[in-house]
């Protein structure tokens, strides 16, 4: 999810993740963000090798364990950098 959010795509446009196996993992987006995931994720895991492709919504998403994910705070702090400086304040 850092990745994720690291590129501007919101958690809250982010589905399932499913970690096959050390080399594999599936992910659902909104398709709204699914051009920049393509485009922007490689080259914020530079190194990695990582391959990203576009499945029909008729294949297999496969099965996984539950796990809380977060993001971290050095990351939630940058995100908040970026709303005030895009003017974005929320009262709460």
């Amino acid at each position: 999810p850092n990745a994720l959010a690291s590129i501007g795509v919101h958690l809250d446009n982010v589905g399932d993740i499913v970690v096959e196996d050390s080399n594999t993992v599936c992910f659902v987006v909104v398709p709204d963000v699914t051009k920049q995931c393509l485009r922007l994720l490689p080259k914020e895991l530079v190194g990695t090798g990582v391959s990203l492709s576009v499945v029909d919504s008729h294949e297999f998403m496969p099965h996984g364990e539950m796990q809380e994910m977060k993001l971290s705070r050095v990351l939630e702090r940058q995100m908040e950098r970026k709303k005030l400086d895009a003017g974005y304040v929320q009262f709460g």
